[in-house]
């Protein structure tokens, strides 16, 4: 099964959220603090895990936040998607490293870490250097990678809002009579010449409705990974809206420290239960997923 394929069949049981492991080691409760980095960590991932399994669309691993402590924290992230990948192996797993060289061959490296040494399903990409750089992460054909295209943060627009115009890749928009801004020439490039094998996809933040609108008309039915719901205030409704497929879905929609630290209180506290994390992710991860279908049932209305 290919991780498009993957992903499809777990819409099609019920998944909706992608959950992201963004385990910062600081915001653990203290008694897994006390056990260390690795198994700390670890240990954490694995009560979200076993407690979400069932519910998730897809599982996003954010590298910066393992690869900051060094030897121990890749092995917890390594160690976290083998647990995935043997208690729930039909949920798509994401190694969120936004990876980028100049030539193929070291991206091909990048890739052999993320689908080799990790065996995640799909990873996080750059495009600057344009597609034929982009061919050492898409010639895992059975693997999925989405592409920074439009990216939650603040100040995305500095680069990616820019107009051009290079008329080679509207080819397909030919209705198209005015400059394209950047992330728009990139959603395009991606669908028309860089998905032949049908794993590509893109990563466009939901604090962006408005253009993610504009990008899932550009790039058909790719999946997108949608950062930003949340801490970011990314609108949640207005990007299913905007982003999704009827009856196929592709589109991600994503959580991390909002949902697996819930317990927080507004002064900052933490719980000491370990499992008053998993538990309130789990009762999170159902709310929104309740929030969701209801989204869809009044889109098909």
């Amino acid at each position: 099964m290919t991780a498009l394929e993957k992903l499809d069949a777990r819409w099609q049981a019920g998944g909706r959220i992608c959950v992201g492991l963004d385990s910062d080691f600081e915001l653990l409760p203290e008694m897994f603090q006390g056990n260390g980095e690795y198994s700390g960590i670890r240990s954490f991932n694995t009560a979200i895990v076993h407690h979400t399994m069932n519910l998730v669309l897809a599982y996003k691993l954010n590298l910066a936040d393992y690869i900051e402590h060094g030897p121990s924290g890749l092995h917890a992230l390594i160690d976290t998607f083998t647990l995935i990948r043997r208690e729930a192996p039909d949920v798509l797993t994401i190694l969120d490293c936004k990876f980028g060289d100049a030539l193929a061959n070291k991206n091909a490296k990048y890739a052999k870490f993320a689908f080799e040494q990790c065996r995640a399903d799909a990873m996080t990409a750059q495009v600057y250097a344009g597609g034929d750089a982009a061919e050492g992460f898409t010639h895992y054909t059975d693997k999925l990678t989405f592409f920074l295209c439009k990216t939650s943060n603040d100040g995305s627009g500095e680069f990616q809002d820019v107009e051009i115009k290079r008329g080679d890749v509207q080819f397909s928009f030919k209705d198209i009579n005015r400059p394209l801004r950047l992330y728009e020439d990139v959603a395009i490039s991606i669908s028309a010449l860089w998905n032949r094998n049908e794993n590509c996809g893109l990563v466009v933040g939901a604090t962006y409705p408005e253009q993610m609108k504009e990008i899932r008309s550009m790039a058909g039915d790719m999946p997108i990974l949608s950062p930003g719901i949340g801490e970011q205030g990314g609108d949640f409704e207005a990007t299913i809206r905007a982003g999704f497929i009827p009856k196929l879905g592709r589109l991600l929609t994503h959580e991390g420290s909002s949902l697996i630290f819930t317990p927080y209180n507004k002064h900052g506290q933490k719980h000491e239960d370990p499992m008053t994390f998993a538990k309130a992710a789990r009762q999170k991860l159902l709310d929104r997923t309740a929030e969701y279908n209801s989204i869809l049932e009044l889109e098909a209305a």
